[in-house]
């Protein structure tokens, strides 16, 4: 029994961070209690919770929209506006790789990343197929030639190279008339040389696909960084120097697509059974919406929006932290019952997926709550303390700031989301900019471009996902060139905004905007109301 509940633990662990975290939270909001360690507590929460995926990205990135006029950092209003913002989204196999990944950076600059990732998948898969299909011919057709790197792929066992090949540039040109030598093993076998050769070419194709796929992620991520709207940190960063406003109209229905849908309820109404757990936990939800909303301002008695900052709350609030719940609920009720033999965790009451199928705003909402947890950081007066307690970095050289920002960002960028740890960091940069005196876009800009850093792990950005679901890579295989293609991008980066982007911006001088903004902020902080 105690074997059994242990494995029931494990595999709810998400369910368990779930319950667990906002009361491990608490004693930032009673302890503090002022704006900035309230603000804290939705950060903490909501980065946890991208991190260890316990509630989908998206749903997360909802919790801003509850906590934070809840707390009074900001209302309603402000925060869902951050939810609206727009972004969008004969040859060799070295030549056939860097046009994959030419192909992939391009379209990666106009659209997603994920989107030019899953377009470039198939491509790439079918194109290998027909490569190692082309192979599969030459082999068993006479007088053909097959032509392979020559990197001693196939060499013999006694070290020496047969003296009826020949080679031919960067290949070697095996005839295949020539008669199939056989190798002697111990056991006094003899294997054909053409399936050592085949078995050779297998390996060498399945190693040139997960390197081309992994080019290909990465070109994505190169790729996207390039342009604004290639990539979530790009609009972060575009958000700190000028706001774009766009309104996202919804076509109303038609009269006879609800006559449609009315009948279609009425049929599937006849053919449901009784209530089961799942279904009276989505109408309890539904019932304390109503009263919410109906109680947080009836006029005739005082609503429990009274009890709370004046012109913070909104019907949003109770809304959207309902629909959180029923993302965190489980639908059955032996959830926390030790006498279930059942091991693997419940669905939730209300699954992402099948949100996702008539609501792929998954990316929206991400970016939203990024934005959302911004705008608070920056009301609350978080970012500012934070960046207070980091001018401590005003003591090193230039250089140095920004190398130790980089790799931090792009360190960061492998546990969070690119426009996450992107929104993190821009307020606190903008602040230490002010306070060090130095030009923002120095700090911001490296920062900004190594958010799009992510190739050690496969959950770090969506086309890692991809590539590592479809190839089956483990974390060792994205581990070992992930490295490498980190500290290479790293070094660039440090070096070009070193040198390029000094000229280029102007960055050995504090701009003028920026002083504008410092007088700004000390005469806020100086000028007292007169009694």
């Amino acid at each position: 029994m105690l074997s059994l509940l242990l494995k029931r633990t494990v595999r709810r662990w998400r369910q368990i961070v779930v319950l667990i975290t906002p009361f491990l939270l608490l004693p930032l909001i009673f302890a503090g209690g002022t704006p900035e360690s309230k603000c804290s507590y939705v950060v903490l929460l909501v980065t946890i919770y991208w991190v260890t995926s316990a509630v989908p990205l998206a749903v997360s990135s909802l919790l801003p929209i509850v906590l934070f006029p809840l707390f009074g950092i900001l209302p309603s209003s402000k925060v869902g506006q951050n939810y609206m913002k727009v972004f969008l989204k004969k040859l060799s196999f070295n030549t056939l790789m860097l046009g994959f990944m030419c192909t992939t950076a391009f379209l990666s600059m106009w659209i997603s990343n994920t989107a030019a990732t899953s377009l470039m998948i198939p491509i790439v898969e079918c194109i290998l197929q027909e490569l190692s299909a082309s192979m599969d011919d030459d082999q068993t057709t006479t007088n053909s030639m097959i032509m392979l790197p020559n990197e001693n792929v196939f060499p013999h066992r006694s070290g020496q190279k047969s003296e009826t090949n020949r080679s031919d540039g960067d290949y070697t040109v095996l005839p295949s008339t020539q008669e199939p030598e056989t190798t002697k093993t111990d056991s006094d076998y003899t294997i054909p040389e053409p399936i050592i050769r085949r078995a050779s070419v297998v390996a060498r194709i399945q190693d040139y696909r997960k390197c081309t796929l992994i080019a290909v992620a990465y070109a994505s991520n190169f790729g996207g960084s390039t342009t604004t709207t290639g990539t979530g940190p790009n609009l972060v960063l575009m958000e700190f120097l000028s706001t774009y406003v766009t309104f996202l109209f919804c076509e109303s229905t038609s009269k006879e697509s609800r006559v449609r849908v009315k009948n279609l309820i009425r049929r599937q109404y006849k053919e449901l059974g009784p209530m089961n757990f799942h279904q009276t936990i989505i109408l309890v939800l539904f019932i304390i919406l109503v009263l919410l909303w109906f109680f947080r301002r009836p006029e005739f008695i005082p609503g429990w929006s009274s009890f709370l900052p004046s012109g913070y709350i909104q019907d949003s609030v109770a809304g959207i932290g309902i629909v959180f719940l029923m993302f965190a609920v489980p639908s059955r009720l032996d959830f926390l019952c030790c006498d279930c033999k059942e091991i693997n965790p419940p669905p939730r009451a209300l699954p992402w997926s099948v949100v996702q199928k008539k609501l792929p705003w998954g990316i929206l909402l991400l970016m939203g709550g990024g934005y959302a947890l911004a705008d608070g950081s920056k009301a609350s007066g978080l970012s500012k303390l934070v960046g207070a307690n980091l001018t401590g970095l005003s003591t090193l050289p230039p250089i140095a700031i920004v190398a130790i920002l980089a790799i931090a960002a792009s360190f960061l960028t492998e546990v969070a989301s690119n426009a996450a740890a992107a929104t993190i960091l821009m307020p606190v940069l903008s602040d230490i900019s002010e306070s060090i005196h130095v030009h923002p876009i120095f700090l911001m800009l490296p920062a900004t471009l190594a958010c799009s850093f992510a190739f050690i792990l496969p959950v770090s950005t969506p086309p890692n996902a991809l590539i590592s679901e479809v190839c089956g890579l483990t974390v060792t295989d994205m581990l070992k060139p992930g490295l490498v293609t980190k500290f290479v991008s790293l070094a660039i980066l440090i070096l070009m905004t070193n040198t390029l982007g000094v000229y280029m911006f102007n960055l050995n001088e504090f701009p003028t905007w920026a002083i504008e903004k410092v007088v700004l902020n000390l005469t806020e902080n100086c000028v007292t109301p007169s009694n």
